[in-house]
């Protein structure tokens, strides 16, 4: 192994996700031989199945839409820095995006994890036959599930999205809402203050009755509340005596004014993007319809992915559309009632 190739290996410094990318590359360059590293190389999926934000160039890049996502599609190139040095990756771009992309996934950590030929799953509960399980990836957002692995939860309740003013209401700043009072209007019970605090249980039975959208939905304006600009004080109060938790019967007007405000806010940016949620869908659906074999309308694996990420994005903006009107609904009813 070269000497500065070891150097940068055991540099602290240099990033783990740099280094273990860099050995990767060596390996695939100078070991491809060994009857370890060969087979496990080859196992590894291909370039073209790599959808992680890596791997997108800045045209690719462009089909992600949302900001936080192409900010992250972070594009390594071979031809500047300690790896081209190293000339490990003899065909530049392609090479070092692959094995960035290998490491920044699950593919390395199978070979450590489990005993050799012996994979075990421990069950923290009874399991049903036939019941599918499914692998935690962590308390990550959508933004970060893309990044390392390429692809995105539906109602991911770790997700967060923040919105500026609408352009058009000359606001610097979205105003607060009163976090005690929203999480009533909206059907959730809890403490608002804490990232665990927001009970979505009763929300859930009520509006969802087995229908997987609305679940979904519940999710989303869950997720939606959480990134919300919350306050325990109030609009200017009225002297009336009101619940500690409720905002005041006078300030009502103003809380819905905020509300709407916050509504704007969402709206402005689901018009923003370059395509509507329908529009992406139906190109879903053309997609599926194209079959594996090429046929009109498929997508490539990065376009798919992106499509999909950026519908899930406009799909929280939607549901922060929504939360306001029905907050707004719930206040006018508590206003017509006083």
């Amino acid at each position: 192994m070269p000497r500065e190739l070891q150097g940068l290996l055991t540099n602290c410094d240099f990033p783990w996700h740099a280094r273990l990318t860099a050995y990767l590359l060596y390996v695939k360059a100078h070991h491809m031989d060994s009857p370890v590293w060969g087979p496990y190389i080859a196992s590894l999926p291909a370039m073209d199945e790599v959808t992680c934000l890596v791997a997108y160039g800045p045209a690719d890049a462009r089909e992600l839409q949302v900001k936080e996502y192409m900010a992250s599609a972070v594009v390594f190139s071979s031809e500047a820095g300690q790896l081209r040095r190293l000339r490990l990756a003899p065909n530049g771009l392609a090479d070092t995006a692959w094995a960035y992309a290998m490491a920044s996934a699950r593919s390395y950590g199978g070979m450590a994890a489990p005993s050799v030929g012996r994979p075990t799953l421990y069950a923290t509960r009874p399991i049903r036959p036939g019941e599918e399980l499914l692998l935690s990836y962590g308390e990550k957002p959508n933004v970060k599930m893309m990044n390392n692995y390429g692809f995105v939860f539906l109602g991911n309740p770790y997700d967060r999205v923040a919105v500026p003013p609408a352009p058009s209401s000359g606001l610097e700043s979205l105003p607060p809402l009163h976090g005690a009072t929203l999480l009533e209007g909206l059907g959730f019970e809890g403490d608002w203050r804490r990232e665990d605090g927001i009970d979505a249980t009763r929300a859930t039975v009520e509006s969802v009755a087995g229908d997987d959208c609305a679940a979904l939905a519940v999710v989303r304006r869950r997720s939606v509340a959480l990134s919300l600009n919350l306050t325990e004080g109030q609009p200017p109060a009225a002297p009336e005596a009101a619940p500690a938790h409720h905002v005041p019967l006078a300030a009502v007007p103003a809380e819905r004014a905020n509300a709407a405000a916050v509504r704007a806010a969402f709206r402005a940016a689901l018009d923003a993007l370059p395509t509507s949620l329908e529009a992406d869908a139906e190109l879903l659906a053309a997609h599926e319809r194209s079959g594996s074999e090429g046929g009109e309308g498929r997508l490539s694996a990065l376009v798919t992915s992106a499509v999909r990420s950026r519908m899930e994005h406009k799909a929280l903006l939607a549901e922060g559309v929504r939360a306001m009107d029905v907050y707004d609904c719930w206040l006018a009813g508590r206003q017509g009632a006083g």
